[in-house]
């Protein structure tokens, strides 16, 4: 017993060091990632419905916002030219929808930030939405989630300077398949609006089927 204990205690301790240095070399990153999401970007989150407080966005407004506006409040009155062109590149930026994977268990929106980082740099407003996860719900709710996400995002984003004429939407992992879900629900709406004989799937078997005019001809003659 005592030999166990001889041979496991110094194992056991040099394990704890091995991940406090393991730590240690991560901190400064989470530092600086803390820094960004917290306090360094021009964020803002809101919620896009009230069912759970988990259905929220984090709107992160381009770089070149605050850069045009700075600018804009220098010269404002010197050149109407200049004064129209920042106005219109502040208030038509690209939107990019981006959905954070985690298995469908565990994403959440502040693990977008650095990917929000990139973009905003290059010009872009970035919108992150949060959703629920199971098992407080399952996938069709998840869905429905990112749904209204989007949504919310194509009436608001003009607030933030964001074009709601330009927006895609993007996944990673889990928040990829949910996303492409989200899309291929708002595709079976609009066939069916515009298709008065189209047939729409539930959610347990998404399609859409559009009778064309041979299926028609073939209805007729039988």
């Amino acid at each position: 017993m005592f030999r166990l204990i001889f041979i496991t205690l110094p194992l056991l301790f040099f394990n704890l060091v091995r991940l406090f240095l393991f730590v240690l070399c991560l901190f400064p990153g989470f530092i600086r990632f803390g820094w960004y999401y917290f306090i360094a970007s021009d964020r803002v989150s809101l919620p896009y419905d009230s069912k759970s407080a988990r259905q929220r966005v984090d709107v992160y407004r381009a770089c070149t916002h605050n850069n045009g506006r700075q600018q804009q409040e220098q010269l404002d009155g010197s050149d109407s030219n200049f004064n129209m062109l920042v106005e219109e590149l502040l208030n038509n930026s690209p939107v990019v929808i981006f959905c954070t994977g985690g298995a469908w268990m565990i994403g959440y929106k502040m693990w977008g930030a650095l990917l929000a980082r990139a973009l905003t740099a290059a010009g872009m407003v970035v919108v992150i939405p949060d959703m629920r996860n199971y098992p407080l719900v399952y996938i069709p709710e998840m869905v429905d989630d990112v749904d209204l996400a989007i949504g919310w995002t194509k009436t608001n984003i003009a607030q933030y300077g964001g074009d709601p004429e330009n927006i895609v939407v993007v996944g990673q992992s889990a928040g990829g398949h949910v996303a492409c879900m989200a899309i291929f629900r708002n595709i079976q709406r609009k066939i069916a609006r515009e298709n008065e004989n189209a047939i729409v799937a539930t959610e347990q078997g998404l399609g859409v089927f559009v009778p064309d005019d041979d299926d028609d001809d073939d209805d007729e003659r039988n």
